[in-house]
């Protein structure tokens, strides 16, 4: 199991910008640490990352594993041709959304392994479902029973097969209201902006000091119908915005999905994403 936990590490932001910049020496360290250079040896370190995840599907199925296979097998066949996006780790005060799907409507996705405790969960679709139109749990089969009592507060999404098979056990009505507070908190500055020029069709000219609080009291008024559209809108525009925070939805690969989640995790484009298997493929396991 120490082996799988130091593994599954490979897939980390910290380790895989490494790899972006040429630097492999991580990979090299815990195949030596655990006796396993000789099983990879030869091997470039895309198809030693390709083995190694494929070992963590079938034996350690932590949050990088669910999460990865979740992305691959439901979320990223619903954006191809579409305006969707999709958002990982998404802050909303204390707590952080794992994964959320924008399209024509927002679904939040909390994900809890065979390896997480629910004590914070209650908590957690509280916290969500002030926003989002839907939520969903997903969780390990064999918890159910763990966690059927969440069934009245979130969709429950079971998976089994090692996270290759996710099911839908449990659905509940969408969300019919808007927490403003918490949207406001959700939202940024240029969004709800957006919301509040866009629904009273002109600009609003107001000092940086009463900006916030006097957005907040317009969208109130706003239709949960109309302000629900104007959310997504404003959520979907995030991919057109600046280069340095533009959404990247682009590199989800069919051949190299494994390194799917760490991209949409770095937010990495296409030729980013392509340049990180240059490095890879180009490379050795000496």
């Amino acid at each position: 199991m120490s082996a799988y936990k130091d593994l599954s590490g490979l897939f980390v932001r910290s380790k895989v910008m490494k790899y972006q910049n040429g630097d492999l020496s991580a990979i090299d360290k815990v195949l030596h640490k655990h006796s396993l250079t000789s099983v990879y040896q030869g091997l470039s370190y895309s198809e030693a990352l390709k083995k190694i995840y494929q070992s963590l599907v079938i034996n350690y199925q932590n949050e990088y594993v669910i999460k990865n296979e979740f992305l691959n097998r439901y979320l990223a066949p619903n954006l191809a041709g579409t305006d969707s996006i999709v958002l990982n780790e998404l802050k909303m005060g204390p707590a952080t959304v794992d994964l959320c799907f924008i399209s024509e409507s927002s679904c939040a996705y909390e994900i809890k392994t065979a390896l997480d405790s629910d004590a914070r969960l209650a908590a957690q679709l509280n916290t969500y479902n002030r926003v989002f139109n839907k939520v969903s749990v997903i969780f390990p089969l064999e918890h159910y029973l763990k966690y059927k009592k969440y069934g009245d507060r979130a969709n429950l999404i079971a998976y089994s097969d090692e996270g290759r098979v996710f099911e839908t056990i449990g659905t509940i009505k969408p969300n019919s209201a808007i927490d403003v507070d918490s949207l406001m908190v959700f939202l940024h500055t240029k969004e709800y902006m957006s919301i509040v020029s866009t629904y009273y069709e002109r600009e609003i000219i107001v000092n940086d000091f009463e900006r916030f609080n006097v957005c907040k009291e317009m969208i109130r008024q706003i239709p949960f119908d109309e302000l629900n559209i104007l959310v997504l809108d404003a959520i979907k525009s995030r991919r057109l915005q600046v280069k340095s925070r533009r959404i990247n939805n682009f590199f989800f690969s069919k051949e190299h999905n494994e390194l799917n989640q760490i991209s949409l995790a770095l937010n990495l484009n296409q030729g980013a994403g392509l340049d990180l298997v240059h490095v890879l493929s180009n490379s050795f396991v000496d």
